[in-house]
């Protein structure tokens, strides 16, 4: 079958009940990562040894997902190429953590910001992941999901960058531009991205929202909400570090 086309595919069950041993193992795991990123980044003191760890921890992230994407070609062979493009929540969180890592900005910081802890989150806390711990694939499903979440813990610790609610309004926008793309590319390619086609194999949340397409409301309401939540703890204004923006850099 060409590869521009896609051809069903019988989704394995989950190999760990949520919240059990595993899940809770891997959790941890994610959470050491996080720790020893930020570790190693702190002690990062002069500007070119920032941005070494910066490129490095980029071209790992980017070999990792590509890696990632060619293994499962491989092993698993009813998947078509189409639906293993970039363009779930995680593959876009993924590409942009790269760009921020290598070029940081403030528009692309707060709509990381959003996807990671707002997105890439529930990936981690309810995964579609087909193998369990510790095959390869469940390992890289996991920090695909926590990547994002680390480079936007860096920026804010690292670099000193603070989420702004008046750029809300453009992640909103960019946010509901992908949605709408997504739309389009899926019957097109007869693919799931962003699941606004159906819901996903683990789509707990999802089942509470109602059918397609009455759900995929809900989801934009719910997301708009979560990110509302997620600026709180940033409206009380504090003294801080001018955000550490390199000139060529600067714009958003």
């Amino acid at each position: 079958m060409p590869i521009w086309r896609s051809i069903p595919v019988a989704h394995l069950p989950r190999p760990f009940p949520l919240f059990g041993q595993q899940h809770m193992l891997l959790l941890l795991l994610m959470l050491i990562g996080g720790v020893l990123w930020l570790v190693v980044a702190q002690r990062c003191k002069e500007r070119r040894s920032l941005r070494a760890f910066e490129w490095s921890a980029a071209a790992l992230i980017a070999f990792q997902y590509t890696v990632e994407r060619v293994a499962y070609l491989i092993l698993r062979p009813d998947y078509a190429l189409v639906e293993l493009l970039p363009f779930q929540l995680c593959g876009l969180s993924i590409l942009l953590s790269v760009w921020l890592l290598i070029k940081p900005g403030r528009l692309r910081f707060n709509v990381l910001y959003i996807w990671g802890f707002g997105g890439a989150s529930m990936g981690l806390l309810m995964p579609e992941v087909e193998y369990g711990f510790p095959h390869p694939l469940n390992l890289t499903f996991f920090l695909g999901h926590a990547y994002p979440l680390y480079v936007v813990a860096h920026l804010i610790s690292v670099r000193h960058f603070r989420p702004r609610i008046s750029l809300l309004p453009k992640v909103f926008a960019i946010t509901m531009a992908v949605l709408g793309l997504m739309m389009i590319v899926n019957p097109i390619l007869g693919t799931n991205y962003l699941f606004v086609s159906g819901k996903p194999m683990g789509g707990e949340l999802l089942d509470f929202m109602g059918p397609w397409p009455v759900y995929i409301g809900w989801m934009i309401a719910f997301g708009l909400v979560v990110a509302l939540v997620l600026y709180v703890p940033f409206l009380v204004p504090r003294k801080k570090p001018a955000e550490l923006l390199d000139p060529e850099s600067a714009g958003e």
